[in-house]
């Protein structure tokens, strides 16, 4: 792995999205005071990653992370019963990303999303549902698009 460093009171140009080569950036404060670690994201916008302590250190890892991805319903899946559908991703770095819940290919309507969180280590995760009768014969899927990459997930009802 690749280890880039940057001292407070530095401007330095670190860059490296590439999912083969594992990189991460430490931040630290070497002053007499708190200061925040900026970043510039994949779209060339400045995000802060956190205030650091003085002499304090923060690790940033700016390698890709696909989605973990999760799709399933509150309840039982049961065909004629009203449920609420979920498609829950997780685990993914950077956020670039986008959730759509399908009723046999098209976008289903009113879906409700969280807010996009983050753990440790900067991995994001995000929650998107919807309400939803089954029917047999329909296909219930996950969209998710990360940076460039489409995937889709099928709901499997418990019949």
């Amino acid at each position: 792995m690749e280890e880039q460093e940057v001292v407070s009171g530095e401007n330095k140009a670190l860059r490296s999205l590439n999912a083969d080569v594992e990189t991460h950036v430490n931040f630290i404060n070497q002053s007499k005071q708190s200061a925040r670690a900026w970043w510039l994201d994949y779209s060339g916008h400045p995000v802060s990653y956190g205030d650091i302590r003085t002499n304090g250190l923060l690790r940033m890892d700016t390698f890709l992370t696909p989605p973990k991805v999760q799709v399933y319903s509150r309840n039982p899946g049961n065909f004629g019963d009203k449920n609420t559908l979920i498609c829950h991703v997780s685990g993914f770095h950077p956020p670039d990303i986008s959730i759509q819940l399908l009723k046999n290919g098209v976008e289903i309507p009113d879906a409700k999303q969280t807010d996009l969180a983050f753990e440790q280590g900067w991995q994001f995760h995000l929650t998107k549902s919807v309400g939803f009768t089954p029917a047999s014969g329909e296909e219930y899927t996950c969209r998710v698009r990360h940076l460039k990459n489409l995937k889709t997930y099928t709901w499997e009802a418990d019949m």
